[in-house]
């Protein structure tokens, strides 16, 4: 072979001689090295340039990730938790979709009804029992004075907070002495003198709030305007006396099958939410008593009771009713014992799925991937960074297998091995 004139071509000094083409045909040349500046790429095809190779890395990716180990991972948890939904709909469905209630769940959904009228009535009598207490004071006094008026109402609203207002009405109109809210004597819808203690109906109040007025004579042997202890029982005080018809609903209803009181907070006289409790409230308010069953599934058979609020003293001449509802699953029945194990069922199956599956992932799928990029960084002559070798079983097996191949090529770098040999 020709040896390279010892200085380049044109006398030009401090400037390499091309190295020579190893066919001997004379010195390489950069390709197109006199092109000039518009020959370069332009920032369009740099750009798609760009685009390829995330095109391209994308797709590699997309291959992985569909011959992951992920995958069948994934595929063997979501069917493992679709055949525990599967198993829990299986067990826990019922031989027939309406269940028959069996007759001494009925009355004792009856016997739940009657007891919350009877609550309901006492609860109302006693306000009014309080008031002729009050009246009785006042009736001590052969004139009394607005400050016995007014340390009487003090003490019965201190002692009793069913009252939003408590007042002493002297004739129809004149109020004497008052607690409490603004007083609503224009609300009775009998005027003074009255025979003797009582209340009335409900009546809605500035259209958003109902008021029940009670009321008790002062006996008074003098000649004056008679004298008359009025209050407002506020209707919210008697969902206490709802509580017995829990776990299910219960309402209280005025003559017309409205609301005056509930468990679910409903509005003042609104009507029942569903049509079979407002068909349980048309029988009770022509003076029946019963219970009924509603719902073609076990999520929606309900046992209806109601009764009238009937019985001694004034609110037992309302003409009040008490409708009181409650779901069939919530009853300790054979039926709804299956359905409730088998739902718990497909719960424990999904959650042991899960729990089964987190392992795997832990023990094989993380250990697997984690080896498999060590194993790409590796190949690619990233070698500063050792690989992990945690455990001892196959995976381990492999991952001190190429942690020694790492060793081997720094060795193989160190000494210079891994160097081409230079073409003849």
């Amino acid at each position: 072979m020709q040896e390279p004139d010892p200085e380049p071509s044109g006398g030009a000094v401090g400037i390499e001689r091309e190295p020579v083409d190893p066919g001997g045909s004379g010195p390489l040349r950069k390709k197109e090295r006199g092109r000039s500046r518009s020959s370069r790429p332009t920032e369009a095809e740099r750009d798609g340039g760009a685009s390829r190779r995330r095109r391209a890395r994308h797709e590699r990716s997309t291959r992985r990730l569909a011959s992951s180990i992920r995958v069948p991972w994934a595929v063997g948890l979501a069917s493992l938790l679709v055949l525990a939904a599967a198993g829990g709909l299986l067990l826990g469905r019922s031989d027939q979709g309406r269940l028959k209630v069996p007759r001494p769940m009925l009355d004792d959904q009856q016997i739940i009804t009657q007891a919350v009228a009877q609550s309901i009535r006492k609860s109302a009598n006693e306000g009014v029992y309080d008031l002729v207490e009050a009246a009785g004071v006042l009736a001590a006094e052969a004139n009394p004075n607005h400050a016995l008026m007014l340390a009487v109402l003090q003490a019965l609203t201190a002692a009793h907070d069913r009252y939003t207002s408590a007042y002493v009405l002297a004739g129809t109109d004149q109020v004497l002495a008052s607690v409490g809210d603004q007083p609503l004597p224009q609300l009775l819808q009998r005027q003074p003198p009255f025979d003797g203690p009582g209340m009335q109906d409900a009546r809605l109040v500035l259209k958003r709030a109902e008021a029940i007025l009670q009321f008790a004579p002062v006996p008074t042997t003098g000649g004056g305007a008679p004298l008359t202890v009025v209050a407002v029982y506020d209707p919210a005080f008697l969902r206490f006396s709802l509580q017995p018809g829990l776990p299910g609903d219960a309402w209280l209803l005025n003559g017309r099958g409205q609301v005056l009181a509930g468990l679910d907070q409903s509005d003042p006289f609104s009507n029942l939410p569903s049509r079979a409790l407002q068909q349980a409230a048309r029988k009770v308010t022509r003076g029946r008593t019963g219970v009924m069953t509603t719902g073609q599934s076990l999520d929606t058979q309900e046992l209806i009771g109601y009764a009238p609020v009937t019985g001694l003293g004034p609110a037992g001449q309302l003409g009040w009713s008490m409708v009181t509802a409650r779901r069939v699953s919530n009853f300790s029945l054979p039926q709804a014992d299956v359905r409730r194990q088998g739902i718990l069922a497909g719960i424990l199956l999904a959650l042991l799925a899960v729990l089964a599956f987190l392992w795997l992932y832990a023990v094989i799928v993380a250990p697997v991937v984690r080896l498999q990029r060590d194993a790409e960084r590796v190949a690619y002559g990233d070698l500063a960074k050792s690989v992990e070798v945690v455990r001892y079983d196959e995976i381990g097996l492999a991952a001190r297998a190429l942690e020694r191949i790492r060793v081997l090529l720094i060795r193989r770098r160190v000494h210079g091995q891994d160097k081409e040999p230079p073409p003849t």
